[in-house]
């Protein structure tokens, strides 16, 4: 087991060696800035997986992860938001993703550059966008005595970060690893993330 210093930076955990069901959670939160003014009772959305959800007024986003990542993204100024469940990390289209693709959001990648095409259409700049990742538990899906495992949640991850990296987006959240299912929420109008792991009674707000 090893010990990750909970302010890591995204590049230096996509080259952690391990990211198996011994990792210990990732849990970084940066300072930002929560809408007051957020209405009691918005619409609500439950994702399942490969699903996905952007809008412009107040909506309540919930889903459960395991190995599966969850990305937030919202723009403070104009109160917009999107959330994404993804299962797998990458699609086999080996052009640029794109929403045309079947199963677009099943894919952890392809999942977040749809995303930022939405914002784009608004005009919103990717500067402006605060970013936030989730999930990524290490599930055993082969022989656990043999130590056989597909490592999804751990390459789900590294996806998520590689296209933070390359769009340059402000990843301001993480939660990730660990071998518990984690349930979330998320307003698209104040950015706010509620998390509540498998086991323990504690909500957490990013």
């Amino acid at each position: 087991m090893f010990v990750i210093d909970c302010k890591v930076f995204p590049s230096q955990v996509r080259e952690l060696a391990d990211f198996g069901q011994d990792c210990i959670l990732i849990d970084y939160r940066m300072n930002t800035s929560v809408n007051s003014n957020a209405i009691t009772n918005p619409e609500t959305r439950f994702l399942l997986v490969g699903d996905y959800h952007f809008s412009e007024k107040p909506v309540k986003i919930s889903t459960v992860l395991g190995s599966c990542v969850t990305v937030t993204i919202y723009d403070p100024v104009q109160q917009v938001g999107a959330m994404c469940h993804g299962l797998l990390p990458k699609c086999q289209n080996y052009g640029k993703c794109n929403r045309d693709y079947d199963n677009c959001f099943r894919y952890v990648e392809c999942s977040i550059w749809a995303m930022l095409a939405d914002f784009e259409k608004l005009g919103i700049p990717r500067n402006r966008l605060q970013v936030k990742v989730f999930g990524g538990a290490a599930i055993v899906y082969d022989n656990i005595e043999k130590g056989d495992t597909f490592q999804v949640g751990k390459r789900n991850v590294e996806a998520a970060f590689k296209v933070i990296d390359e769009a340059k987006l402000n990843l301001v959240a993480y939660d990730l690893g660990g071998g518990e299912s984690r349930k979330l929420s998320f307003r698209t109008d104040t950015g706010e993330v509620v998390l509540k792991r498998e086991g323990l009674l504690d909500e957490t707000k990013f």
